[in-house]
């Protein structure tokens, strides 16, 4: 499984029918586009830590606005 695909399992986890999985994209904002709100946004980085064995810093929360601002952000991780 690619790292989008693991991204959109967890969404599905967190927030179940609440975001529609089909249209998780690259370009995809979080509050604009999937509806997140600041209680998800957290619960997400949370989870993705935890999947990825990665630790995001306060800095980098500030600049997670897209799905491919999160997935370059684990690669630069890795």
């Amino acid at each position: 499984m690619d790292r989008l695909e693991k991204l959109k399992s967890i969404f599905a986890d967190l927030f179940g029918e609440d975001i529609d999985l089909d249209k998780v994209n690259e370009s995809s904002k979080f509050v604009e586009d999937l509806g997140m709100n600041s209680i998800g946004l957290l619960s997400m980085a949370m989870d993705i830590e935890q999947e990825f064995n990665i630790k995001f810093h306060n800095e980098d929360l500030k600049n997670l606005q897209t799905v491919g601002d999160v997935l370059r952000c684990i690669e630069a991780k890795k």
